[in-house]
């Protein structure tokens, strides 16, 4: 087990950490380069949400229209 000396900071140095991880495998196995991913194409344009701010009032006026309508 390597010791740490801070949480996520360990005894041993960034090249024992590097081996340890095996990081040195994965750039040997794609020629010295790190596997790169191609991004994903977006489709579609995601619906629009109702925005989290609303202006001063309209949380009066909302509870007004259910009133309005409990009444009915």
């Amino acid at each position: 087990m390597v010791q740490e000396l801070a949480r996520g900071i360990s005894a041993h140095g960034r090249s024992r950490s590097y081996k340890r991880r095996g990081i040195h495998f994965l750039k040997k196995k794609n020629n010295g380069e790190f596997p790169k991913h191609e991004k994903k194409q977006k489709t579609e344009e995601a619906p629009s949400k109702a925005p989290k701010f609303y202006p001063a009032g309209a949380h009066q006026q909302q509870r007004h229209a259910l009133t309005e309508m409990l009444r009915l």
